[in-house]
C-alpha cells in the first residue's frame, strides 16, 4: 500500500507541473493573440496603411 500511494504522489506532482506547463504556454498564446488583435484593430483605422500592407502581399 505504502508504494501505491508513493507512486500515486509522484503522478500527482508530476501532472501538476504539467499544467502548469501548459498554463504558462497558454498565457503567452493569449498574449500573441491578444497583440495581434490590436494590431489588427489598428490597421483598420489607417486605409492607406492597410492598401500598402494589402499590396506588399500581393
Amino acid at each position: 500500500m505504502k508504494i501505491f500511494a508513493e507512486k500515486l504522489a509522484e503522478f500527482k506532482q508530476k501532472s501538476i507541473g504539467e499544467l502548469d506547463k501548459k498554463t504558462e504556454e497558454l498565457l503567452e498564446f493569449k498574449e500573441i493573440v491578444d497583440t495581434m488583435s490590436e494590431l489588427s484593430k489598428k490597421i483598420h483605422l489607417l486605409p492607406g496603411l492597410q492598401k500598402a500592407l494589402i499590396l506588399n502581399i500581393e
